[in-house]
């Protein structure tokens, strides 16, 4: 996936969570500051071999205006808040305190910008392909009339982001003993007040 060594239970994990939650925070550096961009992006294996991220901006958006050679790419993953009470080893002795569970993916590599209509069709049609797959009735690019989409199609440009390093960075209470471990799954299954609680238990529990 990138020039680390990663084993492929790790690869597996990030081509997840990358597929799960795939609205990535886009961190560029500008001529005068540095500049964040929210965009959805997805996993696409090239011709030659390469995985890539690929997805698609306005024209009008500023960022590919200012020809960046490289990017900082954040995908956030599930996260909650994790309460004391949930430690077994709190009702023993009291040394404990909140903390906060993360998973996230954070990628660097070069950027290019496709200014190609058939590239750009071909990436949303991916992109919404891959999204609307648990829908009961998918849309596809095909449902919209052929003149209004390549009117659109005219107004974005291609983005394609290198794999160069790629970290996963989860923080799912492995500094806990194995007691306080399951206290905290068992305390984030029966959470309902975030809805990642569910999501992050698993990860607790996997990890």
């Amino acid at each position: 996936m990138s020039h680390q060594q990663q084993s492929q239970p790790e690869q597996e994990k990030i081509k997840h969570l990358i597929a799960t939650y795939p609205l990535a925070t886009i961190i560029i550096q500008s001529e005068n500051n540095l500049q964040a961009h929210h965009i959805p992006m997805h996993l696409v294996t090239t011709s030659e071999g390469n995985t890539v991220l690929q997805g698609h901006i306005a024209r009008s958006n500023p960022m590919w205006q200012t020809k960046p050679r490289s990017a900082l790419v954040l995908f956030h993953g599930p996260d909650t808040y994790i309460t004391p009470s949930y430690y077994p080893s709190k009702a023993v002795n009291g040394r404990a305190v909140p903390t906060w569970n993360y998973v996230a993916v954070h990628i660097q590599g070069s950027i290019r910008f496709i200014d190609d209509a058939e590239w750009c069709l071909q990436a949303v049609s991916r992109l919404s392909d891959m999204m609307e797959t648990s829908h009961t009735q998918p849309w596809s690019i095909d449902d919209a009339p052929e003149d209004y989409l390549n009117q659109l199609i005219q107004a974005v440009i291609g983005l394609e982001i290198t794999l160069d390093a790629c970290t996963l960075k989860a923080k799912v209470s492995r500094n806990q003993t194995t007691e306080n471990r399951q206290g905290v799954i068992d305390g984030l299954r029966t959470d309902s007040t975030s809805s990642h609680a569910p999501v992050m238990a698993d990860w607790v529990a996997q990890n």
